[in-house]
C-alpha cells in the first residue's frame, strides 16, 4: 500500500481564548501553492449533500482510496478536529486514524459510514501526543455496485488542531445577509408598518445604525462580491466575454480567508443559487453550505427562502464551536421574490387602494415575508444569548441589495440604480467593543463593511481591499470625507410590472457621492446621464444633469465614463504586485449544475 509521508512542522499557534488554532494541517499542506498569502483557492474540495469541505487530498492506490501521514508537532492541551465522509447514496466507506509518536501508535478513529448519511464530526483528545508525532489517515469507499453509476470517494476534511489558550478571547464575528432587503421598509428606518421590532429594539437601544449604506450594485452576486472583498465588483471578479458569471480572481482575498488566517474558525449556511461556491465563495469556509432546494406548486417551480433552516445549520456550527473564536456567514432569500410568506403572516399589512393591485400585492407580502424574516431573527437572536454568544460576538445584519415596487417604472431589481435597489441596511451589535444604541449618518458603501470589520478586531488589512474602514465612525461618530461610491447594474433583464423594458441595455453605472448622485444609462445613441439630490430629492423625482455646471458634476461624468476601465486597470495591477502577472485572464463561463440552474430559474435569474 502507497504512503505519503509530509514532514509539515507546525507554524507558530494563533492563540485565543477558549480554543486556540496550533495547526491547520490543510495550510501547510497546500498554503505553498495559493496565488498570494492566505488565499485557498487553490485547496482541495468536496461537497457531501449541499455541504462543501477543504478535503485531505489522498493518494490513491485505486480509485477507493488511499493513506496519507503528516508529520507534525502537537502542542500541550490539544485536541483533532476533522469531519469525514462519502459521496453518493450506496455503499459505504471506512476511516482510520492512527497516531505514531516513533515509540508506540494508537488507532485514534475506526468508523464506518454509509453512503448518505453526510458528514461526520470527529474531536479526538490529543492529551497523551504532545511532542512529534505522525498522524495516518486512511479513507476506502466500497466497490461500486454493479450498474451503479460514478465512483464512490471516501473524504477526510482538513484536519485542524486546537488547544486551550489563556490570553483574552477576540470578538466572534456572524454575518447575516437577508438578501433583497431595502432599508426603508424596516421601522429603524423610519418605515411606518411595524415589520422589524426585533431588529428595531435590538439595533435601535444596544447596537449601532448607519443610516445611509450604498449597494455596490443590483445583483446578488457582484453585490455580495463586494460584501466579502471590499473591492468593486469589476475589480474582484473575472467576467465573461458575454458578461455572464464570472468567478473570484484567484489573487483576491475575501473575508472568510482574512478569518481563517487571523486564526478563526469559518463556515457558512448560505441558500445558493447566485453564491455558488465554486466561484469563490466557499474559500476560506471550512465548511460551506448551499440550500438548493425549490417547491412546486402544480406545474410551476418557485422558491422562497428558508431563512428556519438556515439559522437552524448555523446554530448547529456554533454548537459545536462555541468554545473557539468563529466566523460565521449566513445568508437567506427570504425576503426575495417570489414573496411566498407563511400562511400564519397572511393577515398582516393590507395596503390601502390606489396603486395598482399588482404592485400593493408585492408590497404586502414583501412586507410580511421581513416580519417573518424578524421573527426567526428573533430565535436566533434568543438561542445565541442562552449559549452565551451574544455578548461576545459582531453581529452584523445587512443586505447585497433592495428591491423595487414601480416607484421609477421597474419591478424586483437589476437594472435601476435608484435608492429602493442601492440604499441597504448596516446594523451591527457587539457589546463592549461597539457603542449602543447610536445611529452614524455615513454614508458608508457595502465594499466598506470588509475593511471596517477587520480594523474593529485589530487585523492587518490586506493590500488588496479598495473599500475604506469606518470604524472611526462607527466607534466615535468622527465624520466621513467626501468619496465616490460607485455602484453597477449589470443585469440582462429589466423588469417591469407589464413585462420587460426591451430599451434596457447592460450596464449601467451610478456614482454616489453625497448628497449627489449621478447615473450614467446606455442608449442606442450614446450614454443618457440623470443627475439627483438625494438630501433635496431622496425619491429622485427631478433630473438635474441639464441644468448643472458644477465642476464636481463633471468629474463624476468623467469618473463614470471610464469606470469599467479604471476596474480593470486596478486588476492588472494588483496582479502583477501580487503575482506578477500584468494581463488579467478572462473567465470561462461558470457551469451551473442542474439543482443551482432550478433555483436560478424560480428565482428569475434564467428566464
Amino acid at each position: 500500500m502507497a504512503l505519503l509521508l509530509l514532514a509539515a512542522g507546525c507554524s507558530k499557534p494563533i492563540a485565543y481564548d477558549g480554543r486556540e488554532v496550533a495547526a491547520r494541517l490543510a495550510d501547510e499542506l497546500y498554503a505553498s501553492g495559493a496565488r498570494v498569502a492566505g488565499t485557498t483557492d487553490t485547496y482541495p474540495r468536496a461537497a457531501i449533500q449541499n455541504d462543501t469541505r477543504v478535503i485531505l487530498k489522498m493518494p490513491r492506490t485505486n480509485h477507493l482510496g488511499g493513506v496519507l501521514a503528516i508529520a507534525t508537532t502537537v502542542p500541550k492541551r490539544t485536541r483533532l478536529e476533522l469531519a469525514y465522509g462519502m459521496d453518493g447514496e450506496g455503499g459505504g466507506a471506512t476511516f482510520k486514524i492512527t497516531a505514531d509518536s516513533g515509540v508506540h501508535s494508537q488507532i485514534l478513529l475506526e468508523d464506518r459510514v454509509e453512503g448518505g448519511d453526510g458528514w461526520k464530526e470527529a474531536r479526538i483528545d490529543l492529551g497523551a501526543w504532545e511532542g512529534k508525532t505522525e498522524f495516518r489517515f486512511e479513507a476506502r469507499a466500497d466497490e461500486p455496485e454493479a450498474g451503479s453509476s460514478g465512483q464512490p470517494r471516501a473524504y477526510f476534511t482538513a484536519p485542524v488542531l486546537t488547544r486551550t489558550a489563556t490570553k483574552p478571547r477576540p470578538t466572534n464575528v456572524i454575518l447575516i445577509s437577508l438578501d433583497t432587503l431595502r432599508a426603508d421598509h424596516l421601522g429603524i428606518y423610519g418605515y411606518g408598518r411595524d415589520t422589524s421590532p426585533t431588529m428595531d429594539r435590538l439595533f435601535g437601544l444596544s447596537g449601532v445604525v448607519v443610516d445611509r449604506t450604498i449597494a455596490q450594485s443590483t445583483e446578488t452576486f457582484y453585490g455580495h462580491m463586494a460584501m466579502m472583498t471590499g473591492m468593486r465588483p469589476t475589480t474582484a471578479v473575472t467576467t465573461t466575454k458575454d458578461n455572464v458569471i464570472g468567478r473570484q480572481r484567484d489573487w483576491v482575498l475575501n473575508i472568510a480567508e482574512i478569518m481563517r488566517s487571523a486564526g478563526y474558525r469559518t463556515a457558512a449556511a448560505t441558500e445558493n443559487a447566485l453564491l455558488m461556491g465554486p466561484v469563490g465563495y466557499n474559500r476560506g469556509f471550512e465548511a460551506y453550505y448551499e440550500e438548493k432546494g425549490v417547491q412546486r406548486r402544480g406545474k410551476l417551480k418557485v422558491t422562497g427562502g428558508h431563512i428556519e433552516r438556515t439559522l437552524a445549520r448555523g446554530l448547529a456550527w456554533l454548537e459545536g464551536h462555541q468554545d473557539e473564536s468563529f466566523f460565521l456567514f449566513l445568508h437567506t432569500y427570504q425576503v426575495h421574490n417570489p414573496y411566498l410568506p407563511p400562511p400564519a403572516y397572511n393577515h398582516l399589512f393590507r395596503a390601502p387602494k390606489g396603486a395598482p393591485r399588482s404592485q400593493r400585492t408585492d408590497v404586502d407580502r414583501y412586507d410580511r415575508l421581513i416580519s417573518y424574516t424578524d421573527d426567526e431573527v428573533a430565535g436566533f437572536l434568543e438561542r445565541l444569548k442562552q449559549m452565551g454568544l451574544l455578548e461576545n460576538t459582531l453581529l452584523v445584519i445587512t443586505a447585497d441589495h433592495g428591491e423595487e415596487f414601480g416607484e421609477h417604472g421597474g419591478r424586483l431589481h437589476g437594472a435601476h440604480l435608484t435608492s429602493e435597489i442601492l440604499h441597504v441596511p448596516m446594523l451591527m451589535h457587539a457589546p463592549g467593543l461597539l457603542p449602543e444604541g447610536v445611529r452614524r449618518s455615513g454614508p458608508m458603501a457595502l465594499m466598506d463593511l470588509l475593511p471596517t470589520l477587520v480594523d474593529l478586531l485589530g487585523l492587518d488589512t490586506p493590500k488588496q481591499i479598495g473599500g475604506r474602514s469606518m470604524a472611526a465612525h462607527i466607534l466615535e461618530g468622527e465624520a466621513v470625507a467626501p468619496a465616490p461610491l460607485f455602484s453597477e447594474a449589470r443585469s440582462p433583464y429589466a423588469f417591469t410590472y407589464n413585462g420587460m423594458d426591451k430599451s434596457w441595455i447592460r450596464p449601467a453605472f451610478a456614482v454616489t457621492h453625497w448628497p449627489h448622485r449621478l447615473v450614467r444609462i446606455r442608449t442606442p445613441k450614446g450614454p443618457r446621464y440623470e443627475l439627483y439630490d438625494l438630501d433635496e430629492d431622496p425619491g429622485e423625482t427631478e433630473n438635474l444633469y441639464a441644468a448643472n455646471t458644477a465642476p464636481l458634476i463633471h468629474k463624476l461624468k468623467r469618473s463614470l465614463d471610464g469606470y469599467q476601465n479604471d476596474c480593470e486597470a486596478r486588476a492588472r495591477a494588483l496582479a502583477a504586485e501580487l503575482v506578477g502577472k500584468r494581463n488579467v485572464a478572462t473567465a470561462e463561463a461558470h457551469v451551473v449544475d442542474k439543482a443551482r440552474e432550478e433555483k436560478l430559474r424560480a428565482l428569475g435569474y434564467i428566464q
